[in-house]
């Protein structure tokens, strides 16, 4: 979207992605081993107080696996709700949709600022470098910003607010006078105007 806009004589002063990885990163069918690894590497990498509610998640996920059940109590949709099949939505249609999406994608080179904001949680359907993959189509580097929690943890409190905080600093130090900065995810826009 960054790409369109400056082809179309748009000036971006910011790319910001929010814990996406690059499609080159991506694992079609992880083994078991590597998902206990990552699995496992989170949950050293997370602060206590998040450390319980991501081992509850992923014992879950397995009890989801070996049930062949197609929801889950801890999906995005249900913010961790503890109730038996609160997500009324497909995880398996989800996980297809994803994996099409990752395949599909091919990521051009980007001249301009990119600030990723990364979780601390590590994909286990992704190989983990601390650039998620973007510093080779980036010609001046990616800016990394380390947010705590999970990867849908970033905008649970209080996570949300050193996302918030982090984000600010980086519009701040993109902003040059009157003009509006456009924020580019995989999947949205957001123009602020900064004035």
């Amino acid at each position: 979207m960054a790409r369109q806009l400056q082809a179309q004589g748009e000036e971006v002063a910011l790319l910001g992605m929010f814990d996406t990885y690059s499609p080159r990163l991506f694992i079609h069918n992880p083994s078991l081993f590597r998902t206990i690894y990552t699995y496992l590497r989170t949950l050293w990498r997370l602060p206590l107080p998040e450390k319980q509610t991501y081992f509850l998640q992923k014992l879950d996920w397995i009890h989801l696996l070996l049930t062949g059940k197609q929801s889950s109590k801890y999906d995005l949709w249900n913010n961790y709700s503890l109730s038996e099949n609160a997500n009324p939505y497909n995880i398996v249609l989800i996980e297809a949709l994803k994996q099409a999406t990752m395949v599909d994608y091919v990521p051009q080179s980007y001249s301009g600022r990119v600030a990723l904001f990364t979780s601390k949680e590590v994909l286990r359907w992704c190989y983990s470098t601390p650039d998620l993959g973007w510093n080779s189509f980036v010609e001046p580097g990616v800016e990394i910003h380390e947010i705590p929690g999970t990867h849908l943890g970033l905008l649970d409190e209080p996570n949300v607010q050193v996302l918030a905080s982090k984000l600010k600093n980086c519009l701040e130090q993109a902003q040059v006078g009157d003009r509006t900065l456009s924020l580019v995810d995989s999947s949205c826009v957001m123009e602020l105007s900064i004035g």
